[in-house]
């Protein structure tokens, strides 16, 4: 298990912003409790896509959970509306020792369309389908789906995709991270801070932009395309989405005395249809650690990318955005079959081939055919007449023969070794697989993880048995 915190969590020090309105938040808190709510001072928030995370994703909600409990603020997890095929999930499977990804479908939607923009998938369906697969692959399964069944059995109705995707999430992360707070980006328009924000992209179209896109130049490793600037339009980096639709590239029509939010195809946005915008991803952290919160966990990846955005930030509003942490974690999952390297493999090889002719020095045998052979080497060495030397080889092989015939189980073993290092160099790729859904995990295993936080599980349920 490696575990990143930088900085540490005792470190953290966000400079709580009391002047911020946060009361029109609380609307869109999905839980009873947050909405129950009269005031939302003081907010830690992190985020992720709405699919069945590894446990990576769920260190930062316990990253997140410690620190708000540490300095009393609220936990608050932004899910984002991206487009992602979130119903797939990958199952480990041996065959013969040999490791294999089985990917299993848990039911029908289209990836193409936003999770927060299509139906829920039927739950009893999702059930069906994984209780189907541990019957199918049986012993051969080396991970317990019971926890994910169950986590699909209790979730509640739902409206959207992205909102049963949370909740089964949620389920899962209970007895680590206790009750998160969960918003969704697809809301954020709902916020008249959001709204003007989205009002002075508009009215500074072409600045935005300008300086978006040297963000972007600045940090090309972070893969963050530019937005689109032609002559009568700008492109902002937000999305429009409608229900069960792909989401769409949102611009600014600049050939007209007021300016006006269109589709790519030139076509109005119209919120009296249904039309809602979503900030892209540089922009939903930037609505969050402006608007939304006082500090903020990354990711790996998106500590990369929001580097774009504080850039982009800076040079556009000209203010500092509440300060981030970066947070992750590795673990493995043990399947209990061989995982070697090409290195291991190497030694097998080199073990193999060296073992038949030096079984005595490898079992440190003694006796008269050892002395024999010894002497014949040495002499064979000094030795210039080709005939004596090819007849002194000859017994020498002869030796070996016999004590390959006497020490069967020594070759046999080195033989295995060798299997054995091939089948780990082809199960290597599988068994260092960190990206496993954490639900899939041993919930000791797991346990192990909040503890590296000082965040102790809040319930002593398990979530599986495991394997």
């Amino acid at each position: 298990m490696r575990i990143t915190c930088e900085p540490p969590i005792h470190q953290w020090r966000p400079a709580f912003d009391t002047s911020l309105d946060r009361a029109e938040l609380i609307p869109l808190l999905n839980r009873p409790e947050a909405q129950g709510r009269q005031r939302v001072d003081r907010v830690i928030a992190t985020g992720h896509q709405a699919w069945l995370w590894h446990p990576g994703i769920l260190a930062k909600d316990i990253a997140m959970t410690r620190a708000a409990r540490q300095l009393d603020a609220t936990a608050v997890h932004v899910v984002d509306q991206d487009v992602l095929d979130n119903l797939s999930l990958a199952l480990p499977i041996v065959k013969d020792g040999r490791l294999d990804v089985f990917r299993l479908s848990l039911a029908e939607h289209d990836a193409a369309i936003p999770t927060g923009c299509q139906p829920p998938a039927d739950a009893v369906a999702v059930e069906r389908t994984l209780t189907k697969s541990r019957g199918r692959w049986g012993q051969a399964l080396l991970a317990d789906i019971e926890p994910i069944i169950q986590a699909y059995a209790q979730v509640q109705p739902c409206a959207t995709l992205a909102e049963q995707t949370t909740a089964v999430l949620a389920h899962l992360m209970l007895p680590y991270t206790g009750p998160v707070v969960w918003m969704y980006s697809s809301h954020l328009g709902q916020l008249a801070s959001f709204r003007r924000l989205v009002g002075d992209m508009v009215h500074d179209a072409h600045r935005c932009a300008a300086c978006y896109n040297h963000a972007v130049a600045e940090y090309p490793q972070a893969g963050v395309g530019p937005l689109n600037v032609e002559t009568d339009r700008v492109e902002l980096p937000l999305w429009v989405l409608a229900w069960q639709q792909p989401r769409q590239q949102v611009y600014v029509d600049t050939s007209r005395t007021d300016p006006v939010l269109v589709r790519a195809n030139g076509q109005r946005i119209d919120e009296g249809r249904g039309d809602r915008m979503a900030p892209k991803a540089l922009l939903l952290t930037a609505t969050m650690r402006s608007l939304v919160c006082d500090w903020f966990i990354h990711g790996q990846g998106g500590a990369t990318y929001d580097r774009v955005t504080d850039h982009w930030w800076s040079t556009w509003v000209g203010q500092p955005l509440a300060p981030t942490s970066l947070v992750t974690a590795d673990l493995r999952m043990s399947f209990g079959v061989p995982v070697s390297d090409g290195d291991e493999l190497s030694a097998a090889v080199w073990w193999n081939h060296h073992l038949p002719c030096n079984l005595d020095r490898a079992l440190q045998l003694r006796g008269h055919r050892v002395e024999q052979k010894r002497r014949l080497i040495r002499d064979m060495n000094d030795d210039r007449d080709r005939a004596r030397r090819a007849a002194a080889y000859t017994q020498i092989q002869s030796i070996n023969r016999e004590f390959a015939k006497q020490y069967p189980e020594a070759l046999r073993d080195a033989r295995r070794k060798l299997q054995r290092a091939r089948i780990g160099l082809a199960n290597r790729k599988v068994g260092l697989k960190r990206d496993w859904c954490f639900g899939l995990h041993e919930p000791g295993q797991l346990k192990t993880l909040a503890k590296a936080f000082n965040c102790r599980p809040l319930s002593n349920r398990r979530t599986g048995n495991g394997k």
